[in-house]
């Protein structure tokens, strides 16, 4: 069996109840292409729920982590053609509740990969509003909702949720199977054109699964270039110049600065909790060592900063444009971070303000993050980074 090294969704959603939109659909997308595959084989799940989805962590993933679809132990297979095998009795109610389909309500036998779709729809729909579509305590009352009740649309829980996100969650959920998604690829290419508008761009490891019949081709095997060695012994020599040069610039940059008026601080907890104490980015010192000082400074070492810590240094940095937003919106800002999703590239996928991601000043503070330059991360990944004014 594989070994995987992460956590499942539901311990995900504990700690972050609303995810981004990128990562809840990139989520989904990974399910749908992984269940596509199952469905081909004459295999239904019948038993999605954030349990069943791990998520392995990933630097190459845009997001940051691979879905996996695991506990296939209640699956139907479709294409059973002996009869005398056993076979769940009609009438029987098999799955978890509060993600169940109409269809399967009504009898756990006669269900096909549709099903999944409308399940799956119940996680996205979880993942993007923290709650799920049908929030009862009863298996009697979920079942009779998902029967005869139509759920609030996303964007009655939250107008901020684009229309596209909106149409496909309800398409998802619709009662009758017929009016869903025909299949798990015709959701992972609707999802493709959607993250491609969120992100700009497509996970070339994500596409949507080939069709039934069609074969991949083969990969063409790659030739070692003659000169290999001596390339990577340039890029040796290149990336100690240029780290020369950060190194010096940035000393630089530490002497010559002021504070800034508004200072971005890292947490030391969690940066999804928002719990423990902030600790402020001291400022650069201006005075000159004492000369028998010098020696001592060169033998210090000094910590090396988090990727976090660095994040925050770097959205701090943007004194003057964070000073233009809190000026046009005065008043009392207490309790701000911003939550951003960035990939390796350093590219800013997406920017939220919490607690209100609504307000004037939200969205000037998202418009700064969004066009901070974060440089290339060792991976991409969701950060959240507390934003402390001064008093003056």
């Amino acid at each position: 069996m594989e070994h995987l090294i992460g956590e499942s969704l539901a311990e995900r959603l504990e700690r972050d109840p609303r995810l981004p939109i990128p990562l809840a659909c990139s989520i989904t997308r990974q399910c749908a292409t992984a269940l596509q595959v199952a469905h081909d084989g004459g295999i239904v799940h019948r038993d999605l729920k954030p349990g069943n989805i791990f998520l392995v962590t990933d630097a190459e993933s845009p997001v940051g982590v691979r879905a996996k679809v695991l506990d296939f132990g209640i699956a139907k297979l479709t294409r059973d053609r002996d009869q005398r095998t056993a076979r769940t009795v009609s009438g029987t109610l098999i799955g978890t509740p509060r993600y169940m389909s109409p269809e399967q309500c009504k009898n756990a036998r006669d269900v096909d990969g549709r099903s999944d779709i409308y399940s799956l729809g119940c996680l996205l729909y979880e993942m993007l509003l923290g709650v799920a579509p049908f929030d009862y305590d009863t298996w009697a009352e979920l079942v009779g909702a998902h029967l005869h009740e139509t759920p609030p649309r996303p964007t009655e829980l939250d107008k901020t949720l684009p229309a596209v996100v909106d149409e496909l969650v309800v398409k998802m959920l619709e009662k009758k199977a017929d009016n869903r998604f025909a299949s798990m690829q015709e959701l992972a290419q609707a999802l493709d054109g959607l993250l491609r508008d969120q992100t700009g761009s497509t996970d070339p490891t994500l596409m949507a699964p080939t069709p039934t019949g069609e074969k991949l081709p083969a990969p063409a095997k790659k030739k070692r270039a003659p000169w290999l060695a001596i390339g990577i012994a340039g890029g040796v020599v290149i990336a100690g110049a240029i780290t020369a040069f950060v190194v010096l610039r940035h000393e630089s940059n530490d002497v010559q600065k002021p504070e800034p008026t508004f200072v971005v601080v890292d947490h030391q907890a969690d940066h999804n909790t928002g719990s423990g104490s902030p600790a402020p980015v001291e400022p650069a010192r201006t005075t000159s060592p004492p000369p028998d000082a010098a020696v001592v400074a060169v033998k210090t070492v000094e910590k090396p900063l988090s990727q976090t810590e660095q994040l925050a240094r770097t959205f701090g940095k943007q004194t003057s444009a964070l000073a233009t937003c809190f000026k046009a919106n005065p008043g009392v800002h207490d309790d701000l971070s911003v939550r951003i999703q960035i990939d390796a590239a350093g590219r800013v996928v997406s920017a939220e303000i919490l607690p209100d991601n609504t307000t004037p000043l939200a969205q000037c503070l998202a418009g700064v993050a969004k066009k901070t330059a974060f440089g290339v991360q060792p991976k991409a990944a969701t950060f959240r980074i507390p934003i402390h004014t001064n008093e003056n």
